[in-house]
């Protein structure tokens, strides 16, 4: 986050409602030359409204060009934004094409930009990030990595972690990451059985091998 860029989204945005709280969701994800990809979910979970009415703030913000599309996303990777107020660019020495309503899809020279693919790492490194820190049993980093990138070539990051969201699984049978995304996890049905009713039920089949148990060495002695 870039407090600065923040400060001057509060300070120089002309949007108003929706449109502006999405501008100042995008800053909070911005480096300090204004760049930000956050998801739509993402977005939307920020500003508490759906996606359609996230990507028409959005719209609207490119109208008035206070926001540029850098790079228009695909399945598994967001759209990258940047943040076009004029006070960004005065305080950061970024380059700011402020024609309004224009939507070139291209950063001025005066931008330092990392390339396409390391911009792709990025994202999926910090999608990751938000899925390691989610998931119920961190063992193996590096494996569940590359298996989460191999899952993003198919699904996308919002669907990986709804699946993980439904995932309760009893705290003695939890799938290392890896294995849970290379075996697609995420599309199996929620359970509804509660950790508490299989302890339960372990504890009710220990008791009658115990008791079986006794009741044979009972009948043994009957017969010694």
């Amino acid at each position: 986050m870039s407090v600065k860029i923040m400060g001057n989204v509060w300070e120089g945005s002309q949007a108003k409602g929706t449109a502006r709280l999405v501008l100042l969701a995008i800053a909070d994800h911005c480096n300090p030359a204004g760049i930000a990809w956050p998801s739509l979910g993402r977005l939307s979970k920020y500003v508490n409204v759906n996606r359609r009415n996230t990507i028409n703030a959005i719209n609207q913000l490119v109208e008035l060009g206070e926001l540029e599309r850098v790079r228009t996303g695909k399945t598994g990777v967001a759209t990258t934004y940047k943040i076009t107020l004029g006070s960004v660019a005065r305080d950061t020495g970024v380059g700011v094409d402020t024609s309004v309503g224009r939507d070139t899809g291209v950063v001025s020279e005066a931008t330092p930009q990392p390339s396409m693919n390391r911009q792709e790492s990025l994202l999926a490194k910090a999608n990751f990030d938000d899925f390691w820190k989610q998931y119920p049993k961190r063992v193996g980093k590096g494996a569940a990595l590359k298996s989460y990138k191999q899952a993003l070539k198919k699904t996308p990051h919002e669907t990986i972690m709804a699946g993980l969201a439904k995932y309760n699984p009893d705290p003695d049978y939890i799938c290392n990451p890896a294995t849970w995304l290379n075996q697609e996890r995420w599309l199996d049905e929620q359970t509804h059985t509660t950790h508490a009713s299989r302890r339960t039920d372990s504890r009710q089949n220990s008791g009658h091998l115990v008791d079986a148990f006794s009741r044979f060495k009972s009948r043994r002695k009957l017969h010694t």
